[in-house]
């Protein structure tokens, strides 16, 4: 078995035929072509979909200066990739800023840290809170073959496909009120990941193979990963983006995690046993890996693929699994 190659954390993919004109044809090339990007996106910085596409790319280079690899021991590597990863990092942070500035809270996060939005919103706020985001994908003008305008329509994507399994509308509710507010929050599924997200999705990969992050950033690689991954309706789909995933990681320039994630997904959606033990359940305060290919082989499995040892993912899903009401 072939061990998966990875960039220290970057997730890196080098899709042919894609949007960009020219290919980068190195991480230094790619880091100048994300600059150039930033200083000259093409669409009007004053909409959300163009803004929130220069700080995705501008978070996405500090990332990738950052986890730039050093050869083991070498602290002065280290020390110059840190020195170097500093300017982006206070960049990119500037940049969110002014996004708030400009547009107010806009990401989950953002607006916990506001006031204005709690783990336990009423199901009416979680609606209108996941409308406000999908307006701002369909309603955008970002012209949809510019790589900033797909960096901001995936960062805004992101929004509410977590929005709608982190948050708790339906806590305290009972009876009739329970199951009508259960009926609207899953609803809510149906609107982001069948309405939007994957078709989103599959028009991206007809038009650029997949969003890597030699051109569009690693952040978008990571939210176009995570769309793909929660479609689990449409499973033609999430083995189309497997399928480009899986030979950009054997060579080095996507994530193998992600591959590994998205393989034993799709191999549980249909009846298959899993390699990697990423998907389960909670049975009580114990999360159980579904059937797997080769229990014994199950860490050499995820260890070239630069996962955990399997006792480690259990114990952490496990602190999750207690949280939950006990039947």
């Amino acid at each position: 078995m072939r061990a998966m190659a990875a960039v220290g954390a970057v997730l890196l993919v080098l899709v042919p035929g894609g949007l960009a004109a020219k290919e980068p044809g190195s991480l230094e090339e790619a880091l100048a072509g994300l600059e150039r990007m930033i200083a000259e996106p093409g669409c009007d910085t004053g909409e959300l979909v163009c803004a929130m596409g220069r700080v995705s790319m501008a978070t996405s280079i500090a990332r990738m200066v950052k986890t730039m690899p050093c050869p083991d021991g070498d602290a002065a590597c280290a020390k110059a990739r840190d020195e170097r990863a500093a300017a982006p990092q206070a960049r990119a942070e500037g940049m969110a800023a002014a996004l708030r500035e400009r547009f107010g809270p806009v990401t989950v996060e953002d607006r916990i840290k506001a006031g204005t939005l709690t783990e336990t919103p009423d199901i009416g706020q979680l609606t209108r809170l996941v409308d406000s985001w999908l307006e701002a994908v369909r309603g955008a003008s970002c012209p949809a073959e510019n790589p900033v305008c797909t960096a901001g329509r995936l960062a805004i994507l992101f929004e509410p496909d977590q929005a709608i399994r982190r948050l708790e509308p339906c806590v305290g509710l009972k009876d009739d009120a329970a199951k009508a507010c259960e009926a609207e929050h899953m609803a809510l599924y149906d609107r982001v990941d069948k309405q939007t997200s994957a078709p989103f999705m599959a028009d991206l990969m007809d038009r650029a193979g997949w969003p890597d992050a030699w051109r569009f950033g690693d952040r978008a690689d990571r939210n176009a990963w995570l769309l793909v991954q929660h479609a689990d309706h449409d499973r033609p789909l999430q083995r189309r983006a497997l399928a480009l995933l899986e030979p950009a990681a054997l060579a080095g320039r996507s994530s193998p995690i992600n591959v590994a994630y998205l393989e034993d997904r799709v191999a549980v959606g249909e009846g298959r046993p899993q390699r990697f033990g990423t998907q389960g359940r909670c049975e009580g305060p114990v999360w159980v890996a579904r059937t797997l290919v080769d229990p014994a082989r199950l860490d050499e499995f995820r260890k070239a693929y630069g996962l955990p040892p399997h006792a480690e993912y259990q114990a952490r899903i496990n602190m999750l699994c207690a949280r939950q009401p006990q039947q």
